[in-house]
């Protein structure tokens, strides 16, 4: 009888630590996708930054808006957390690379 309450006791006892080495494992393959995913985005941004600075146009777009005026037009293109705003203007022209939140010109 006592062996089998200890038998009993060592099974439940390794299946917590099985369970717990389950939990452990997802942890980590969750942990490296989520670092995975962060640099491909950084990536992204780098690589679109970089190409802007040197007066290319960005590879990595979501979408673009091109907007006409009179002495003008200007484009947008949107990535993943950044935008990318062409000024091709009488009054202004540039290129600017900046964060999707923050209000340009």
């Amino acid at each position: 009888m006592v062996k089998q309450i200890k038998k009993n006791e060592n099974e439940e006892d390794f299946a917590d630590l099985k369970e717990s080495n389950k939990k452990v494992v997802i942890k980590k393959i969750v942990n490296i996708a989520l670092w995975v995913i962060l640099f491909i985005l950084i990536a992204f941004c780098v690589t679109d930054f970089i190409l802007v600075k040197t007066d290319n146009k960005p590879v990595f777009c979501a979408f673009n808006k091109v907007k006409e005026f009179e002495d003008g037009k200007v484009s947008s293109c949107y990535g993943l957390g950044y935008k990318v705003i062409n000024y091709n203007r009488e009054s202004m022209s540039g290129l600017v690379f900046s964060p999707v939140w923050k209000k340009v010109k």
